[in-house]
Order: structure tokens, then C-alpha cells, then sequence
């Protein structure tokens, strides 16, 4: 998708950005997502856009233990050093 800049300001374009992934995805069906998918997304966010898992899950209001448990079912398993599954 390309992204757009505004011409408003001729000395300095601002960036556009479309939708944020974060934006479009709708975690309250998190547990319906292919896992090998739905770590992807996870991973994504944790990387962009929390500051920890306790705070995606905050954020998303979706439960930690739940999320875990179905990413561990597929063999990923959260990493708190690296803030991520692996």
C-alpha cells in the first residue's frame, strides 16, 4: 500500500500512514487466529507498539495466561528477556 504525504507543508512532507496493523486486527477473536499467524501479530505489536505483554494484553483487554497457553500449544513460548515468542 503506498503511503501518501500531505502537501500542505512544502519544507517538511509529513507521512501518511494508511492503518496501523494494530488498528485492523481484532484481538477479542485473538483465540479464532491460525496460532502460527496469530504469533506473527503478537510478536508484531510487542515489537511496535507494547511495552510488555502485560501491557498488549492490557491494551487489547484479552487475557495473558489464555494467549500464552494458545501460542504454547504450537511450540511458542513467550520470551520476557526479549519481549517475544519464539
Amino acid at each position: 500500500m503506498p503511503i501518501s504525504t500531505s502537501s500542505s507543508s512544502a519544507a517538511s512532507p509529513k507521512l501518511a500512514w494508511p492503518n496501523k496493523p494494530s488498528a485492523m486486527t481484532d484481538w477479542s477473536r485473538f483465540e479464532q487466529m491460525d496460532p502460527h499467524l496469530l504469533v506473527g501479530l503478537v510478536n508484531t505489536e510487542l515489537r511496535n507498539e507494547a511495552e510488555s505483554l502485560e501491557d498488549l494484553c492490557r491494551t487489547h483487554d484479552i487475557d495473558a495466561d489464555t494467549l500464552c497457553t494458545r501460542l504454547e500449544s504450537v511450540g511458542y513460548v513467550y520470551q520476557p528477556q526479549q519481549v517475544q515468542f519464539r
